[in-house]
């Protein structure tokens, strides 16, 4: 993959992003890229992790929406640019799979069950609207209080929690061995909130 990847989506996402939508996305993209190294992925897939995480919002655009379903309306625009992998990541991203079931859309991008998609919805799954990091348990109750805990998207959450727990996990144990070098500003709380650690 072209290290343009990170270039070409800040050009696609700056042009219609507002200041809202830059909060979140912007802390996510350092941040996916920051968790893309500590998993040791490769070059191609850090900038990827930092691409996508980005754009995955990109739907919500005035100038993007089309069905209202935002991961498939931003799929859709950034597919020309970013190519076929980005759209279906952004497509399918924190829980849409399930949530487009539930609603009876369809996505037309094959889910990629990946390092990368893992990483996508973490990063998107620790990061509130205002882009402040915090707990993935703390960041469910944020969108159960926001949507409704019985709407389909929160209760789509449910088929990737697991997962999104398992890389927590990971990751404090990866920073636990070696807690030194990590990019400022990246801390998320301990879930007992008892100290931070940035990752």
């Amino acid at each position: 993959m072209s290290r343009r990847i990170l270039a070409d989506a800040r050009s696609l996402f700056y042009a219609i992003a507002t200041p809202q939508m830059v909060a979140h996305a912007a802390v996510i993209s350092s941040r996916a890229g920051e968790v893309a190294a500590r998993l040791d992925l490769d070059d191609d897939d850090q900038d990827l992790c930092a691409a996508v995480g980005l754009v995955h919002d990109i739907g919500k655009a005035e100038q993007v929406r089309d069905t209202g379903f935002h991961q498939l309306d931003g799929a859709v625009y950034v597919e020309p640019t970013l190519g076929p992998r980005v759209a279906g990541l952004v497509a399918h991203h924190s829980g849409a799979s399930t949530e487009a079931l539930m609603r009876g859309i369809n996505l037309p991008y094959p889910r990629e069950q990946s390092d990368v998609a893992a990483v996508l919805d973490y990063c998107d799954l620790t990061t509130l609207p205002s882009g402040r990091p915090i707990s993935p348990e703390e960041r469910r109750a944020d969108i159960d209080v926001r949507h409704g805990a019985d709407t389909p998207g929160p209760r789509a959450l449910g088929s990737i929690w697991a997962d999104v727990l398992a890389l927590d996990a990971r990751l404090r144990g990866l920073v636990a061995q070696s807690p030194s070098g990590l990019a400022p500003g990246l801390e998320v709380p301990d879930p007992v909130g008892a100290s931070s650690r940035s990752f």
